[in-house]
């Protein structure tokens, strides 16, 4: 049985054609901002996980699935976040984990080590949920004589600037939430 609930964001969402652009030959065409440790990438991570968390109002609060908490210091909205963005945090923790590698001795702590596989899971779980059904053409190279998926597909997806918009314009400042106080 489905649940049902209300997505504040829901209103925000429209869909697009978008060409993934993942293969990576040897001129790194298909290479993104996104890609590798530079401070350009830094900051392009930086941008895209910014808002991490939203505000909305108590009635739409009352709509959603689970309860969530109010706001220390404004106690009529309540403190959330679109699971995209945390999705979006796992992915970065686990570049950052892939980045760092070689620059350390390759040992994490528990608490480390345990995030990083909430963080693979997370992702895995949001990919089974929206099992994404485009396909992947495969094409024949001469050499080295052999079929190879040609991972430049076409999607149908989610406006990314409305969802950002949205959140935008939602964002909780920190400072307006106390992880630490109760508010009943």
């Amino acid at each position: 049985m489905l649940m049902k609930y209300t997505a504040p964001a829901h209103g925000a969402v429209e869909y697009e054609t978008v060409t993934f652009n993942s293969d990576f030959p040897e001129d790194h065409s298909g290479k993104t901002v996104y890609h590798g440790a530079s401070s350009k990438s830094e900051k392009a991570w930086t941008k895209l996980l910014d808002p991490y968390i939203v505000q909305i109002s108590g009635k739409e609060a009352q709509g959603i699935s689970r309860p969530t908490s109010k706001i220390s210091k404004d106690p009529d909205y309540y403190i959330t976040g679109l699971d995209v963005y945390h999705q979006l945090h796992c992915l970065n923790d686990i570049r950052k984990l892939v980045r760092d590698y070689n620059s350390t001795d390759g040992t994490l702590d528990r608490l480390q080590t345990m995030h990083k596989f909430h963080c693979i899971d997370s992702i895995r779980q949001s990919l089974m949920c929206n099992a994404d059904l485009s396909l992947i053409h495969w094409y024949w190279a001469d050499q080295p004589g052999k079929h190879f998926p040609n991972a430049t597909t076409t999607h149908i997806c989610r406006n990314w600037s409305k969802i950002e918009e949205w959140a935008v314009k939602h964002r909780l400042d920190e400072d307006m939430f106390d992880r630490k106080k109760f508010i009943e």
